[in-house]
């Protein structure tokens, strides 16, 4: 009797673990596609990009854009007047993930393509927009001026709200986490796919920008693009910058597209059936 009631709690033990195992998710979403997992088409992504130039530009609206730009890809304008384009992008995760515990990666695949072409070379820096700028909302425009409500370079919602540091979220540790949460070097090759995998090396800051994005935590900010040509008095050169697909793209493989690896809250609790298990073992002996 005591060699069967071994065995049956070694077979639960098993099975715990094949669970627990199996509970390991990965998540897909992209802007109008039904990625099959039972929540229907996706439609949590809000994305914009923010303009200055010497033109004096700085209150348009580009919610509605087919693509987003980041430092300057413009063949048109004058050179040297610190044009700098810098988008904005969030990806709302409540009732996709629930209660991630660990979450083994974050990627971000972006797809070159729009009305403008990349042009030159550089690097695209990836950060955590501040909580205190979290309320922005992408607007319907397309280089549309003074769009009530909208986020543009000078407000977070025009012409009411300014950002919390400075236009343009400019202001590190304000605006902006100064964290770098990963980059994307970018060439001029037309069509070209560009991934890059979130806080690779940070767990921790993984699980935090999935609880915030799955609404476990409150402030979903979202997440600010920044072309390495794009600094203070120099950026907007007139000769690189990135452009790639955004949510309203008419192309859906091209929009944005998040793949999350997590592990769910139910794993946790299957692991503390098993140390229950084993330690109920134990006490037969």
């Amino acid at each position: 009797m005591k060699n069967a009631t071994k065995m049956l709690l070694a077979v639960c033990v098993v099975s715990l673990l094949v669970a627990a195992t199996a509970q390991a998710a990965t998540v897909t979403v992209q802007q109008g596609v039904d990625q099959g997992d039972g929540n229907g088409v996706y439609a949590g992504t809000d994305d914009t990009s923010l303009w200055t130039d010497g033109a004096g530009n700085t209150h348009r609206n580009y919610g509605a854009r087919t693509y987003l730009f980041a430092g300057d890809p413009y063949a048109n304008g004058p050179a040297g007047t610190n044009r700098i384009g810098r988008p904005m992008m969030r990806f709302d995760l409540s009732g996709v993930i629930s209660g991630a515990t660990s979450v083994s990666s974050i990627s971000l695949k972006l797809k070159e393509d729009g009305g403008v072409t990349t042009k030159g070379s550089g690097t695209i820096n990836i950060y955590r927009i501040a909580a205190a700028n979290a309320a922005w909302v992408e607007g319907t425009g397309d280089s549309t001026p003074d769009l009530a409500g909208t986020a543009d370079w000078s407000h977070l919602s025009h012409d009411d709200t300014d950002w919390a540091g400075s236009a343009g979220l400019s202001t590190a540790g304000t605006d902006y986490v100064a964290t770098l949460l990963g980059s994307i070097s970018f060439d001029a090759t037309v069509g070209a796919t560009y991934t890059v995998n979130l806080a690779a090396s940070d767990a921790a800051l993984r699980l935090s920008l999935i609880q915030e994005w799955s609404g476990t935590q409150a402030n979903n900010a979202g997440l600010l693009f920044i072309a390495d040509t794009d600094v203070a008095g120099g950026g907007g050169s007139n000769t690189e910058g990135l452009v790639v697909a955004s949510a309203e793209n008419a192309t859906l493989s091209f929009r944005p597209e998040l793949t999350v690896e997590y592990v769910p809250e139910p794993a946790t609790m299957s692991l503390l059936g098993i140390g229950g298990l084993l330690a109920l073992v134990r006490r037969k002996r």
